[in-house]
């Protein structure tokens, strides 16, 4: 015997979905240092996998002092100031 498909389906609470025009967060400190000395701790440690890669460069940012840090923190601040935003770039496509 076939279900009865004209009862409506009970709609579940759930969280809601993600705008998809919604900026997205800026990079941290340590996101671009990251990625400014990726390609030299790859270099110095060529056999190391990607999760050691990691450790070693959070280990170099752990040690590094905080005026260190915050002139990274300042550069990356200025970056973020510089990308345009997921809203910009539709408002100029469209």
């Amino acid at each position: 015997m076939p279900k009865d498909s004209s009862k409506p389906k009970a709609v579940k609470g759930g969280k809601a979905g993600k705008d998809p025009n919604a900026p997205k967060r800026p990079l941290s400190a340590y996101m671009y240092y990251s990625q400014a000395q990726r390609n030299a701790t790859k270099e110095a440690n060529p056999e190391a996998t990607f999760g050691e890669l990691g450790k070693i460069m959070g280990a170099a940012w752990k040690s590094m002092s905080d005026d260190q840090k915050k002139v990274r923190s300042a550069s990356s601040s200025q970056l973020d100031a510089l990308q345009p935003t997921t809203r910009q770039l539709t408002a100029l496509c469209v």
